[in-house]
């Protein structure tokens, strides 16, 4: 560091190294060196700045004591930009939390000089603060330890500097609020955005869970962060600010990033934080509408917290509105193909089975929010892009349930996408075999026995063919049925045959074995090889007493 260094700036690092804060006061007040500290400080700053550490304020608090009323004096007297830029770069650039927070001071000095028309300057303040948040080793690695579940080995301290941190920056744009003139919007903007960003990744860690040190102090700063958003600025509805956020140039420096204003919308309406200020006007479905997206974020994200919260706030955003509410107009809007496509995601993949029952409930209640028609739409098209056996069974469980609700023993009363040309290319959909006979059947158990139900309750319940069904047999047979029959007499030899090879020490080509079974299935036991087997030969045979009886029902 000293290599770099040069006259005034070099002479006050080596004092401050040893420790003669005397001299160091002396060398900075010298009338000889006045010029430099008030028109080139940049080196200056450096110099001092490399003692503002944890370590100094710990066992050496009078140079650390020192550096710091150095640089409160040279953001009050020095060259405003100069100065500005070099403690925006020393905070950007710092690991270290004590000289994070000794620096906020003398940055809102500068800022109290700096015209309040230079927004560029306030973002590079706030933007070097956030960057400080989310490259800090302490806070990330607090931020993954809980997203995985994992114990901090001392959380309550973890708990308390991540605290500490955000409080120092709270209290920072407090006071940045209050010389702030009302009619600067623009500026006013600007701090809210940064308000918001401090309701990241890490921080949304902090506000889980019902109890204990974390939700205490997560708690806290999530009131003080809100009240400050609230507190003399303009726009702070969530509702209008996700608008805003589509309506806004991406680049636009005063658009608030979409995962903290999800956060903001989770504190108000889910966690109930200054729920009483929003506006009332709003109708339920425009609510919805307007959060979607930001729900969606959330999911996204795939940490458990998150996702977590993204379904809490589905489900609050959704618990208003009445079953079969939602028309089927809502369906241009681009956020809903969205949604549907990232929970299905978090459904078929996550690898909590928590969170895969808890998704799955919550769009259980989500799709039965629409009327018939959209209902039947989404359906559609879930199936033309799924691929997962067990999220197809689902959705045909899903159409049985509207069917059963919505059935009505007059043709003219039963909605066409229950009877008829719809309801049927919605049943070809569910009983679509990729390969005909060759279809894996256990790989499809579960769209295959989902369907045979389906077909099954709709020709018993539906003695006067109102659905129509009974019209769409014949080719039901042919692109379902009949190959069905077939691939179950192929897969039951085939079982048969391999329980036959390992009961008699016979086994095959274990790349064969892998592509059949998985990659497993060569590395078990033979026990463990014969359960796996007889479980599959089970569910064929479970398939073919549905298969039989469904034909019955058929036939009689």
């Amino acid at each position: 560091m000293s290599d770099s260094l040069k006259g005034l700036a070099k002479a006050l690092h080596i004092a401050l190294q040893d420790g003669d804060t005397d001299y160091v006061m002396k060398l900075f007040n010298a009338r000889e060196h006045q010029d430099e500290i008030k028109n080139n400080s940049s080196d200056v700053i450096r110099a001092i700045c490399c003692h503002l550490t944890f370590a100094n304020q710990e066992t050496n608090p009078e140079v650390f004591e020192c550096c710091f009323k150095l640089i409160n004096t040279i953001s009050v007297s020095s060259n405003t930009e100069d100065v500005l830029l070099q403690l925006v770069t020393e905070i950007e650039e710092s690991k270290d939390k004590s000289k994070f927070t000794a620096l906020l001071e003398p940055l809102y000095e500068v800022l109290v000089r700096t015209s309040p028309k230079k927004y560029t300057s306030f973002c590079w303040c706030f933007n070097a603060i956030q960057t400080f948040l989310c490259n800090n080793n302490m806070l990330r690695d607090y931020g993954n330890t809980k997203a995985n579940k994992t114990c901090a080995p001392d959380e309550r301290r973890f708990v308390y500097n991540i605290a500490y941190l955000y409080e120092k920056v709270i209290i920072f744009y407090t006071k940045c609020q209050t010389f702030v003139e009302s009619e600067d919007q623009t500026l006013r903007n600007v701090i809210r955005k940064f308000l918001m960003q401090l309701l990241g990744n890490v921080f949304s860690h902090l506000t889980a869970g019902r109890g204990g040190l974390t939700m205490s102090e997560g708690r806290k700063l999530a009131e003080q962060i809100v009240e400050r958003i609230f507190k003399n600025l303009s726009v702070v509805d969530p509702i209008a600010l996700s608008e805003l956020w589509y309506d806004r140039d991406p680049n636009d420096f005063t658009r608030t990033d979409i995962y903290s204003l999800a956060n903001y919308m989770f504190l108000i309406y889910s966690e109930g934080l200054h729920y009483t200020s929003i506006p009332k006007v709003y109708t339920h479905q425009f609510v919805l509408e307007s959060s979607l997206h930001l729900a969606t974020s959330m999911l996204e994200l795939g940490n458990i917290v998150e996702i977590e919260n993204g379904i809490k706030l589905t489900l609050r955003l959704l618990s208003p509105i009445g079953i079969g509410e939602l028309p089927y107009d809502l369906l241009v809007c681009e956020r809903h193909p969205q949604f549907c496509t990232v929970v299905t995601n978090v459904i078929i993949y996550n690898y909590c089975e928590k969170l895969r029952k808890a998704a799955m409930q919550m769009f259980i209640q989500y799709l039965l929010r629409f009327e018939p028609k959209a209902l039947y739409t989404i359906l559609y098209n879930l199936l033309t892009t799924i691929n997962h056996s067990g999220m197809k069974g689902f959705l045909v469980t899903i159409y049985k349930d509207s069917l059963d609700k919505n059935f009505t023993k007059k043709s003219e009363d039963l909605l066409p996408f229950y009877r008829g040309p719809k309801m049927f290319r919605l049943l070809r959909k569910f009983c679509h075999l990729e390969e005909m006979e060759n279809t894996n059947i256990i790989d499809n158990s579960d769209q295959i026995i989902s369907a045979l139900n389906l077909i099954r309750y709709m020709i018993l319940k539906d003695k006067d063919n109102i659905t129509q069904l009974k019209d769409f047999v014949p080719v039901l047979e042919e692109i379902f049925l009949d190959p069905l029959r077939r691939g179950l007499e192929l897969s039951k030899a085939h079982y048969d045959l391999e329980i036959h090879n390992i009961n008699n020490e016979q086994s095959g080509n274990d790349e064969a074995l892998s592509n059949a079974y998985g990659p497993e299935f060569p590395k078990m036991s033979k026990l463990e090889r014969l359960n796996f087997l007889k479980i599959s030969r089970t569910v064929l045979d479970v398939i073919s007493c549905l298969l039989v009886r469904v034909t019955e029902v058929i036939e009689n």
